[in-house]
Order: structure tokens, then sequence, then C-alpha cells
């Protein structure tokens, strides 16, 4: 994440959002207190965020900021592959940052086809998909 300076800066974004967190919870999703004022210390419950939540995080995200496609928490993953990629990370060490198994060179796959500019076959896909734990 870059600072990028203004009312809008990711960095000062999540700065303020860490430091509303319940003290109480060492967890970084925290669900939201639900009347919480902006000038309490605290904005957050000592309880952690569903699974379902996280799962729908990004597919909300979407809907709710009106983007011109609907983002999925895979395709934020599939993201940081590329960036990994074209910074010049090596495989295995992408797969040890996004937690996938070398799947028969299946990463190596996707990562060859995006250098091609092309898009992975369905088979490449499918071999990914069916290593993650």
């Amino acid at each position: 994440m870059y600072e990028k300076p203004g009312p809008n800066c990711p960095v000062v974004s999540f700065e303020l959002y860490l430091s509303h967190l319940n003290p109480l919870n060492e967890f970084l999703f925290q669900r939201p207190k639900r009347n919480a004022s902006t000038s309490e210390d605290v904005w957050y419950d000592n309880m952690v965020v569903g699974g379902r939540t996280l799962g729908k995080k990004m597919k909300n995200i979407s809907r709710n900021a009106k983007l011109s496609k609907c983002y999925t928490n895979h395709s934020i993953r599939v993201t940081a592959v590329t960036i990994l990629d074209k910074s010049g990370f090596e495989a295995r060490h992408i797969m040890a940052n996004i937690k996938m198994k070398p799947a028969s060179g299946a990463i190596a796959k996707l990562i060859f086809a995006q250098r091609r500019c092309q898009k992975p076959s369905l088979q490449d896909a499918k071999s990914v998909k069916s290593y993650r734990s």
C-alpha cells in the first residue's frame, strides 16, 4: 500500500482503522459497533467478523462502490500473484506468500501465461484450484 497525500490516502485510512479497534480483541477484522460515534475511542465490538462476511467482503465493496466489475477475494489473490511476479519474485516465494502448495507447476503455468499476455487455459486454472488448502 502506498501513501497518497489527501483525504482518501489508504495509509491514513488504515491507521485510523487501527486506532479505533477494540484493544481487548487481537484480531484485525472486528465487528463494528451498531451505534458507534466518531467521538468514541473504540468503534468495534470485542468480536471477530465471521467467515461468511469476510468471504463476501470484496463483492460487497465492489457493489457498494459501483465499480465496473465485481471483484472477489480470489481476484485479489490473482492480482497479488501478478504483482509479485512482475516485481521479480520467484514462483516458490509467491506460492509461500499466498499459501499455495506446489501444484506440479500450476502457479508457474499461470505466471507464464500472464507473461505472454494470454489468459491461462481452463486446465491451468482447475489445477491451481484443486491444490488450494
